[in-house]
């Protein structure tokens, strides 16, 4: 741990400001902003549903895993915080806690893909997997000898156990945080540490066999080493971006936040800068191990996203996700500015959407443009619904839980990011004066 330095060798007032004394309007602003986007997002569903029934699902997938990933990742996070520390957490903390606490929505947006597992299409195949059609499996060899893992029995038992394990790191991450608030006891800081260096093993198992159910298995006789090295990596960046977005949008002009030492925002777009190049890195690697292998099974999926058009799509994907993000995250200018770095998180989130697409819809569409423009309705209406739910839980989860903006008893805090001391009254005074 670091230890202060002779700059700071007082221990630093700590503000005991809660959340809706510093940004409670803007939340509210925001918890209002949302169903907006989820009511346009619905009625864009609604209408693709009734349009291109065969692909709204595809569509639900894709974005689907977004927002999963972002409440995954901000749970990992979360956990890597208290593990290994540093300043840039404790800027980050409560919007990550935030987060955790939107897995109940989570789980409530997982119901239509457990509808898919089930859903039979007027074209004669499943909406999503066609190894849940039996009499499919019964004619493929290969479906066969996975079927022992590969069934809607075995796939609903498994979400189940995902589910109860990441709501329970989620409920005591939350817990322990609020006992820490009230009382300084060592006991209650080293549960959070012990139980999230355990956690963070079975955040890695879980989400790995996750998106191997949800995702890898669209194309089941298909198999990749590295699928969840790189879904993982894609969360990470994912959460990082948005809570970026999240906290310029809402405190990117408050004293407190202006205040911040700027190293601490370079911190943030290091790990961002570390994430986009291993994006690059698993990506690259899955592509060239399946390229020198020429394995038929392995192939079809390399195929299905580099023909009719979607290699364009691909070429994209490589200048949106790492070569652009990579250029300007090597520029210290973007990084220590909260204001740059939340346009380029922006950027990357857009990024993401079209990586996940990647991932998902060509094992269903010949070309990028098939279905056009009636599957582009669910495309662009599942994630605002999808983002405006999220969006509203999570500001109202910051509301209901108005924890002190700074934790009132992490030990560490000192040692990582001294605050600058400032008086609770005067804080508050130019609060108001900010809106």
């Amino acid at each position: 741990m670091a230890t202060l330095t002779q700059d700071h060798p007082e221990p630093t007032q700590r503000t005991d400001t809660r959340i809706n004394d510093l940004i409670g309007p803007r939340l509210a602003a925001l918890g209002t902003k949302a169903p907006i986007y989820a009511i346009v997002g619905l009625v864009l569903c609604v209408a693709g549903l009734i349009l291109s029934p065969g692909t709204f699902f595809q569509s639900y997938l894709y974005a689907f895993m977004f927002w999963f990933g972002v409440t995954i990742g901000s749970t990992a996070w979360l956990m890597g915080h208290h593990v290994a520390g540093g300043g840039w957490g404790f800027i980050l903390r409560r919007p990550l806690e935030a987060a955790t606490r939107c897995w109940p929505y989570i789980l409530g947006m997982f119901v239509p893909l457990i509808i898919a597992m089930f859903l039979s299409m007027p074209e004669g195949h499943g909406a999503l997997y066609e190894w849940a059609d039996m009499k499919l499996v019964a004619g493929d060899k290969i479906l066969t000898a996975k079927s022992g893992y590969l069934n809607p029995l075995g796939w609903l038992l498994r979400a189940g156990i995902y589910f109860v394990i990441w709501f329970a790191l989620a409920h005591f991450l939350n817990k322990w945080s609020r006992d820490e608030d009230l009382g300084d006891n060592p006991i209650t800081r080293h549960r959070l540490s012990l139980m999230s260096g355990w956690g963070l093993i079975l955040f890695l198992l879980t989400t790995t066999f996750a998106t191997i159910d949800w995702v890898m298995t669209l194309e089941p006789h298909w198999f990749s080493s590295l699928w969840g090295a790189i879904f993982l990596v894609g969360q990470g960046l994912s959460t990082l971006c948005l809570m970026i977005v999240l906290l310029k949008r809402l405190g990117g002009d408050l004293p407190i936040v202006q205040s911040i030492e700027k190293r601490y925002f370079r911190d943030i777009g290091n790990l961002m800068l570390a994430f986009t190049m291993l994006w690059a890195y698993t990506n690259f690697s899955q592509f060239m191990i399946q390229y020198s292998a020429n394995i038929a099974e392995e192939a079809t999926w390399q195929i299905h996203r580099t023909s009719y058009g979607w290699q364009y799509i691909g070429a994209a994907n490589i200048a949106l996700h790492f070569a652009l993000p990579f250029l300007f995250l090597l520029m210290s200018l973007t990084k220590v500015n909260i204001h740059n770095l939340a346009r380029l998180a922006t950027f990357l989130i857009v990024a993401r959407h079209v990586d996940l697409w990647f991932y998902v819809v060509p094992t269903f569409r010949q070309s990028p443009f098939s279905n056009m423009p009636q599957a582009l309705l669910a495309d662009l209406g599942v994630p605002l619904l999808l983002g405006g739910i999220w969006l509203w839980a999570w500001s109202g989860q910051m509301r209901k839980e108005n924890a002190p903006i700074v934790p009132q008893h992490d030990p560490r805090l000192e040692g990582y990011w001294p605050l600058p001391e400032m008086a609770n009254a005067e804080m508050r005074k130019e609060t108001h004066a900010h809106g």
